[in-house]
């Protein structure tokens, strides 16, 4: 086997590897609401007020979830979180997590336990054998008016 071929090997069992311990061992099943991007208008500001997703896909994934609330009674409760999947999991679903993809990413919602979080930012990590193990989706949590309208249709 030449060199090529023995990292192609390693990347691959690396990536089998990491997928079958999160599925196994730690993690929960966390779904990915992509926008359906045909169906939902954006208005003259490019907003789009009513947004309407396409089918949830399941992503075995680890969610850190951070709590804080405001000083003052303007602020309120605000809910991060940090969702990692494993990018063999994102290749298997077929979900396109490529550096120029991530504007498509970052319109979808993720949901765990009924709560829904925006992606705000996507970061890979773990880099073993020129390939990232792992991709951490930046959330903030949706409030609630998120939910009426069109959109209650993201479901789990």
């Amino acid at each position: 086997m030449g060199i090529d071929k023995d990292l192609l090997e390693v990347q691959k069992d690396f990536l089998e590897g990491t997928k079958e311990i999160y599925e196994n061992m730690m993690t929960e099943e966390i779904y990915i609401h992509l926008m359906n991007e045909e169906e939902t208008k954006v208005n003259v500001y490019q907003e789009a007020p009513v947004k309407h997703y396409k089918e949830p896909i399941a992503l075995w994934g680890r969610i850190q979830i951070t709590r804080s609330t405001g000083q003052t009674d303007v602020e309120k409760n605000t809910c991060n979180a940090a969702i990692t999947v494993p990018t063999k999991d994102l290749m298997d679903k077929k979900i396109d997590f490529r550096p120029q993809n991530y504007v498509v990413l970052k319109k979808a919602v993720m949901s765990y336990q009924g709560v829904y979080y925006q992606i705000e930012e996507i970061n890979p990590i773990t880099n073993v054998a020129n390939v990232f193990l792992f991709h951490t989706f930046i959330c903030t949590e949706v409030k609630d008016d998120f939910l009426k309208g069109d959109n209650i249709n993201v479901f789990d």
